[in-house]
């Protein structure tokens, strides 16, 4: 697995394959977000709905054949509190030597009023080694009070 290299990630609001040419679109690439929420949760840790994808790009140079390396994206809080994991395993189809994950949000996690958030990509490359950052994405996050709700 010495071979996979990660080439990029991005966070954004959608991400579409187009079937004819397996490229993919990237709509929205989310680089701040704004919330507006009433005053009884300023100070709690919220669920806001939030539809959003982590789009990575990896290569395997050299097209290795090994099936154990493993990715981990997380995003945390400007605290470093973590907020969100999720894993899987990276499978190159045969003859392939690049592949992209798309890890799909349906909410997201508030737990502090405003501050810088990052997305964590990690790589695993073997059962034997350690997780590995390979990319981090940061984020901003603002929180205003909304007045209309209670």
């Amino acid at each position: 697995m010495k071979n996979i290299k990660h080439i990029w990630g991005i966070f954004c609001r959608n991400s579409v394959i187009d079937q004819q040419t397996n490229n993919i679109s990237l709509m929205e690439s989310l680089e701040e977000m704004e919330f507006r929420i009433p005053q009884n949760l300023m100070d709690k840790k919220i669920q806001i709905p939030l539809t959003s994808d982590i789009v990575n790009y990896w290569t395997n140079i050299g097209n290795d054949t090994s099936k154990d390396a493993e990715y981990k994206v997380e995003i945390f809080d400007s605290k470093k509190e973590k907020l969100f994991e999720a894993n899987g395993a990276l499978k190159f189809p045969s003859g392939k030597d690049r592949l992209r994950t798309i890890t799909r949000l349906d909410r997201m996690v508030i737990s502090e009023k405003s501050g810088y958030y990052k997305i964590k990509t990690s790589l695993k490359k073997d059962k034997k080694s350690k997780f590995q950052t390979v990319s981090e994405i940061p984020f901003k996050v603002k929180v205003a009070l909304d007045l209309n709700k209670k």
